[in-house]
């Protein structure tokens, strides 16, 4: 990298801390009565969620296996906010942005940015948010629209508002780590003043558009939920046993060397992909995962992705039962539908996958399996969840013949 180019990197990161202290602290924010007598907080300690970030963002690899982030960092201010910055090749920094409650021992608010640095490359932004925002709009239709508008966002810890001079911009309400929240995402662009070297502006200019995502904790009210419906810890537990195990002596070699040759990119990337849950109220939602999952891993084939899915009124705790079990020619699943919306994620995907396990192949509580042993939920996380997943479908593997596109077992004998 040549010297000139050094140096505006560096002025370009300087800049952009120092507009993110002037949005905090500078006179010019509006003062704000403090409207809630019992202020929300997430349920982490500043400190706790800086290791934390700093761990995934270190975890995250590229496809030869090197970091993805070149470099990351982290500074506290003298205001107990934490902030963190990752460098993605010299041109895009990830900043996250932890803002501490009174006491500091709480997190009162949370914000993530993304900007490209270099002044060499002039991508739209938007290119690299665009999936993030469409993400919430699967979720949840926006409560509002921002064009061209000024936001401020205040905790009732802060006596100053997070000024935000937004391009577009949506407000959702949704619920993170079980917590309802308040989230505001989309782009914003900051004035750049230029001033001669006696210190007078000479002009002032629009800024670089970065993107942004601010959640704070609001009241009870059960939202819609974007980290419960992910299935990443669970993939996590399930990646892991299957690296460890020796399936490889029993689907192709390609599959499993697609995901074992780089374990860490393998549960870094797809822990997310190929187990999230897109709408945790469909049943028919896990009977596609169900699918995928048994293809890309293990290549059974032959595993539907869609069943037939009657809501109805199931006895005692029953949430749900498999009515095609032992009838390769269908899967269909009786789903009590008061228990189900009670039903927490994690709960809804044990079921179904044990449910899915009676169904499609036939398996019975007395195989000696965890998932299967019993459809009451007993479990400790998301991780064990994965495990249990990963024992059921091994064990399936090992003892039927599921393996490629003419397998025999499971096989519908009304397509024969």
């Amino acid at each position: 990298m040549d010297g000139g180019r050094l140096v505006i990197l560096k002025n370009i990161f300087f800049l952009s801390t120092v507009l993110i202290i002037q949005n905090l602290q500078g006179q010019d924010l509006l003062q704000s009565k403090i409207l809630e007598q019992n202020p929300k907080y997430f349920n982490f300690s500043p400190d706790s969620r800086k290791f934390d970030e700093i761990k995934k963002l270190k975890s995250q690899k590229s496809n030869d296996g090197s970091s993805f982030y070149k470099e990351v960092t982290s500074k506290e201010f003298s205001n107990s906010i934490i902030q963190i910055d990752a460098n993605f090749a010299d041109i895009i920094l990830d900043r996250k942005i932890i803002f501490p409650s009174k006491d500091g021992n709480k997190v009162a608010m949370m914000m993530e940015e993304r900007l490209i640095t270099s002044s060499y490359i002039d991508d739209d932004i938007s290119q690299y948010w665009d999936s993030t925002i469409a993400g919430y709009f699967e979720i949840q239709e926006p409560e509002k629209k921002y064009i061209n508008e000024t936001i401020e966002i205040k905790h009732p810890d802060w006596q100053t508002a997070l000024k935000l001079n937004t391009t577009t911009a949506y407000s959702f309400n949704l619920t993170y780590d079980n917590q309802p929240i308040k989230l505001y995402t989309g782009y914003a662009q900051n004035n750049d003043t230029i001033r001669n070297r006696r210190g007078a502006i000479r002009n002032i200019r629009k800024g670089k558009k970065y993107a942004f995502t601010v959640m704070i904790p609001t009241d009870d009210k059960k939202n819609t939920s974007i980290s419960d419906v992910s299935g990443v810890k669970i993939g996590r537990g399930f990646l892991r046993e299957y690296l460890r195990s020796d399936i490889g002596k029993y689907i192709e070699n390609d599959t499993w060397e697609t995901y074992s040759k780089n374990p860490d990119f393998t549960i870094a990337n797809y822990s997310s992909v190929w187990f999230d849950i897109k709408d945790e109220d469909d049943p028919n939602a896990y009977i596609q995962t169900f699918s995928v999952i048994s293809a890309f891993f293990l290549n059974m084939y032959g595993v539907p992705g869609i069943g037939d899915v009657t809501f109805t009124k199931l006895d005692d705790d029953t949430i749900a039962i498999a009515l095609g079990m032992n009838d390769d020619c269908s899967v269909n699943i009786a789903v009590d539908i008061d228990k189900w919306n009670k039903a927490t994620y994690l709960e809804k995907y044990h079921i179904m996958f044990h449910e899915l396990g009676h169904d499609i192949f036939n398996l019975r509580h007395s195989d000696g399996l965890r998932l299967m042993a019993t459809n009451q939920f007993n479990i400790e996380s998301e991780e064990e969840l994965g495990e249990m997943i990963f024992e059921m479908l091994y064990h399936v593997v090992r003892n039927y013949d599921v393996v490629g596109i003419n397998s025999t077992s499971f096989i519908c004998e009304d397509r024969q």
